[in-house]
């Protein structure tokens, strides 16, 4: 049986519009007209946009299972993903450290060609970002930055601010993690655990790096950015946060900064599901968001999806949505999308 797609349109209130109660749809994704079948033995966990074709962060953890730390992920580019047959090459790195495990769960590219990738290092039970210069066939290391063990635990999501500082989402620490692999069921038993425990989970830091030595990292404003999981920057200096709030609710943050530096909220989102990462088109200046069930919820198979939003308008626009997805990007008119619950992904036009 083909596998199914479920299309979701959520719930959404920000200051300036409303959009009306949430609708299900299903569709048949290998049989639809508007999504094709990019297939792979390992799952997608994270994208970014490469001259004009993606590269892909794979792993292939199980979640339902407990993985070795010498199984390992790796990068691949797709090619033609508009056309009817996509390409999927894996790229090799170069020069990588032995005895480092290789699980990535978060691209950041500044162009042109360097790249900068989240890595979880279960060998040590340790989160670093390695860094590579990268071209369509390989990926060639030049360094890792490191985070002191008082704030290292998986991080989520994070962003390049400039040459010497980054902002990073810690989603919960070493200690909440039950196996030292960061994929497994048993550590998502341990995250709904510590989810009760906001003290552990989901900070925001701002980080001073340099090559090879270890980051300094700095607690942001807590109470400005309380539980954030994702981030990203759009062209205009306008930063885009997705956090959690004391009392359950979820939010889509928009930030500027000051003369001094200082963050400034300007407006916000509510959903009752959670957003996880978040994308941004400099092309057709929009906000692609993938959202899911709260983590309590997961195993009722509920529904999450991908929202498109054009922060600029107040005509909101919900886009392509799919269960539980992991991450998305946007090319052209053509939608990524992944899932926990599958290997590989879809193309979708939207």
């Amino acid at each position: 049986m083909a596998s199914k797609l479920s299309l979701l349109l959520f719930s959404i209130f920000i200051i300036t519009f409303h959009i009306p109660k949430s609708v299900a749809i299903e569709t048949d994704a290998e049989n639809s007209d508007n999504c094709r079948r990019v297939k792979s033995d390992d799952y997608f966990i994270d994208f970014a946009s490469y001259q004009q074709n993606i590269i892909v962060a794979e792993d292939n953890f199980s979640l339902f299972l407990k993985e070795s730390s010498q199984n390992t992920g790796h990068l691949a580019l797709i090619k033609h993903l508009e056309s009817e047959n996509v390409d999927l090459e894996e790229i090799q790195l170069e020069n990588f450290p032995e005895g480092v495990s290789f699980h990535p769960s978060a691209l950041y590219l500044v162009k042109p060609d360097q790249l900068y990738v989240l890595n979880y290092n279960a060998n040590k039970m340790e989160t670093r970002i390695e860094i590579f210069t990268i071209d369509s066939q390989f990926a060639k290391y030049h360094g890792s930055i490191y985070f002191d063990s008082s704030i290292n635990g998986f991080f989520n999501d994070f962003l390049i601010e400039s040459d010497h500082t980054l902002y990073i989402t810690k989603y919960f620490i070493n200690e909440n993690l039950a196996d030292s692999y960061p994929i497994s069921i048993n550590n998502y038993i341990s995250l709904v655990n510590s989810n009760h425990l906001p003290n552990n989970v989901m900070q925001l830091y701002e980080c001073t790096f340099f090559k090879h030595s270890y980051s300094d990292c700095q607690p942001m404003n807590f109470t400005l950015f309380n539980s954030v999981i994702g981030i990203v920057k759009d062209q205009f200096d306008n930063y885009y946060f997705s956090s959690k709030d004391d009392d359950g609710s979820y939010f889509l943050k928009k930030f500027t900064k000051d003369s001094t530096g200082n963050f400034i909220e300007k407006n916000k989102i509510k959903t009752k599901e959670i957003i996880g990462k978040i994308k941004y088109d400099e092309e057709n200046s929009k906000l692609y968001l993938a959202v899911s069930p709260k983590i309590i919820h997961f195993f009722k198979n509920l529904p999450g999806g991908i929202v498109e939003i054009d922060p600029n308008s107040d005509n909101k626009k919900l886009s392509t949505l799919i269960k539980n997805p992991r991450s998305m990007i946007r090319k052209n008119s053509t939608i990524l999308i992944s899932s926990y619950y599958e290997a590989g992904g879809y193309a979708c036009n939207v």
